[in-house]
């Protein structure tokens, strides 16, 4: 079993007309880091469309970008989450070309954790409460 989305979270980064207050990249990523176990390099390595399966609810995380060769392994999402990866890919992912999952806005692969979404708490909070 995996963890799923608590029912109130969506309510406290969303504006009016369900907007995000974030990014979907910076909501996103921190939600595949916790839920899911993944690891920020295994994140940033994550390929479109090939390691992301959203019809069948799981992300496959290949051997090569894993600490171990153990590590690879089908990771279950939940709907939330996949929800979040869709709009993320539909609305804000920079290219349709197949390659890494999370871009920055010149279509290029992130190089930092800041760029993940992973800044800290607090700067997050700062930016929701805008």
């Amino acid at each position: 079993m995996f963890a799923t989305a608590p029912p109130h979270f969506g309510q406290k980064f969303l504006r009016p007309g369900l907007r995000p207050a974030l990014p979907y990249v910076e909501l996103t990523t921190p939600m595949l880091a916790l839920w899911c176990g993944l690891r920020l390099n295994e994140i940033r390595e994550l390929r479109w469309p090939e390691d992301v399966n959203l019809s069948e609810d799981h992300i496959d995380v290949r051997e090569e970008t894993t600490k171990t060769p153990s590590g690879a392994r089908a990771v279950p999402i939940d709907s939330f989450l996949v929800s979040h990866i869709d709009r993320y890919i539909r609305d804000e992912r920079p290219s349709r070309i197949p390659g890494p999952l999370f871009l920055n806005q010149h279509a290029a692969l992130l190089r930092t954790t800041a760029s993940l979404g992973c800044s800290p708490a607090s700067t997050i909070a700062s930016r929701v409460r805008e």
